[in-house]
């Protein structure tokens, strides 16, 4: 099996990419791109709000324990 590979951050372009798009692909990956440290709180915010939604009621996600 291999091994998980992390990608870089932040991620590099390819190098056929054409010049005039660089400015601009650039542009979305810093204005969707996300740091480490605000990707790990979204993940423990999302990992806690599943915990809610199966040991109480008014979760915002509502999870249903069934057996498949």
């Amino acid at each position: 099996m291999q091994a998980f590979q992390r990608f870089p951050y932040p991620p590099s372009l390819p190098a056929e990419i054409p010049e005039d798009l660089l400015p601009k692909l650039s542009e979305l990956r810093d204005e969707f791109g996300t740091d480490k440290d605000h990707l790990k709180h979204v993940t423990d915010h999302f990992v806690k709000e599943l915990e809610r939604g199966l040991t109480q009621e008014g979760g915002d996600i509502a999870m249903n324990e069934a057996d498949t």
